[in-house]
């Protein structure tokens, strides 16, 4: 500057001569330009009182009312608060002035109250605002609003679950993985459950000590990759090898990680399965979506007392909800694969879904799908024979209850006992043990 820098008393006179409201109003025009709020980003109201602030003959000091967007760390606006006053009366004023569409206001407890709030939705935000310690009514009012909404939550909802029929390629774990892969792609729609055919990477295969797999490996972890990219909980059985031992294992794959692991009960002795692979000695029953659901492997389908579902006097639920069979079924035994279907449905008053395969193996044998959804009075509410199919269905829940209470023959089932564990939701597994 050709006459120096401006005095102190040069910038005092500068200051003094702006408009209050005229600055404040510029201010806030260029960072609601600089600044784009995203969907979800958290606005921070609080207000401080400015340290050295008070004016001269007076002793009041200023304090001020900011909004912090903490994406940007910029702070948006502010709003003094007029003596004799205090936060409640400024808060709404710079609710006023902010453009909050989308981002979620959050405020101490001195905010709390329903004006501020109507305030923040008339904006089409969210909030989230402290209670008051000393509003006990109001805290009891917000706890039975929680326990409301988790029983919501947790309680049965329609599933969504679909169906992938397909040939596989013989005893080649990458080449169907890859397979696979392209044909859960095109699903083309959210669902909550994908079910695969059983030895889904190789085939109905006696060569376990070539194809077998250590857990956490590549079949592993790319059931884990589909949970996590799809959001559905993954089913299929693949070639396991254990301590020393190869199982013909469910794996049931969650997004996120956690799973749980089902070893095929029946071993089907007529390919002499059961000179190659271990048994299985757990019943897996888990929980999905408010759903109870046992998935099962092929040969087991025969065996009635394995899947039995029970009556839990105590809980009034069924053991579960949903019977699930994953399967290399040949065509020439379709006929029994489509009536035993129906009979598990029948006798379990559950939801019965059977996945198989197509094609021609690398013994000569062939499979003809008929994989179906039974519904819990043997009624079939879909079912594809002979060709690769890919189909999502939507599972009533509340026609499933209606039905029970209507008909509860379980009431008058006979009790009995097996001698294995049976694998519960207190076994939860999360990522390896």
């Amino acid at each position: 500057m050709s006459n120096g820098i401006p005095t102190h008393d040069t910038f005092n006179r500068f200051f003094a001569a702006l408009d209050p409201k005229e600055l404040g109003k510029g201010f806030l025009d260029w960072t609601q330009s600089v600044v784009r709020l995203t969907k979800g980003e958290v606005i921070g109201i609080d207000g401080k009182t400015l340290r050295g602030s008070y004016d001269q003959g007076s002793k009041s000091m200023v304090h001020m009312v900011s909004a912090w967007a903490s994406a940007n760390n910029l702070i948006l606006a502010q709003q003094k608060v007029e003596d004799q006053s205090n936060e409640i009366t400024a808060i709404p004023a710079l609710l006023e002035v902010l453009a909050l569409s989308g981002s979620i206001v959050t405020i101490d407890a001195m905010g709390c109250r329903k004006e501020i709030a109507s305030a923040i939705v008339d904006k089409k935000a969210d909030y989230i605002l402290a209670q008051p310690c000393f509003c006990s009514a109001l805290i009891l009012y917000c706890q039975l609003i929680f326990v409301s909404l988790l029983s919501v939550l947790t309680a049965m909802q329609d599933l969504k679950i679909t169906l992938i029929q397909s040939d596989l390629n013989w005893e080649d774990i990458g080449a169907n993985l890859a397979m696979f892969e392209e044909k859960i792609w095109q699903i083309g729609q959210s669902t909550d459950v994908i079910v695969l055919p059983e030895m889904f990477t190789t085939g109905f295969t006696m060569q376990a000590n070539k194809l077998a797999e250590m857990m956490n490996l590549r079949t592993f972890k790319w059931m884990k990759q589909m949970a996590d990219q799809t959001g559905a909980l993954i089913l299929g059985s693949f070639i396991a090898h254990v301590h020393e031992r190869y199982y013909n294992r469910l794996l049931w794959m969650e997004p996120g990680g956690n799973f749980k692991t089902y070893d095929k009960r029946h071993l089907f002795r007529m390919a002499e399965e059961q000179t190659v692979y271990s048994q299985g000695e757990s019943l897996l029953i888990g929980h999905w979506k408010g759903w109870r659901i046992c998935p099962l492997i092929c040969y087991d389908l025969r065996f009635p007392v394995w899947s039995r579902n029970r009556w839990n006097a105590s809980l009034k639920k069924s053991s579960y909800d949903l019977l699930i069979y994953v399967a290399n079924w040949p065509q020439i035994r379709s006929t029994a694969w489509e009536t035993l279907l129906r009979a598990r449905a029948i006798e379990n008053l559950s939801y019965c879904v059977g996945v198989n395969r197509v094609g021609t193996d690398g013994n000569g044998i062939d499979y003809n799908g008929h994989s179906a959804i039974i519904g819990p009075k043997g009624d079939t509410i879909f079912s594809v024979e002979g060709v690769e199919a890919i189909k999502t269905l939507e599972l009533n829940a509340h026609a499933l209850q209606a039905y029970r209470d209507r008909f509860p023959t379980y009431l008058d089932a006979d009790d009995f006992t097996i001698e294995s564990e049976i694998f519960e939701e207190k076994d939860f597994l999360h990522g390896l043990s």
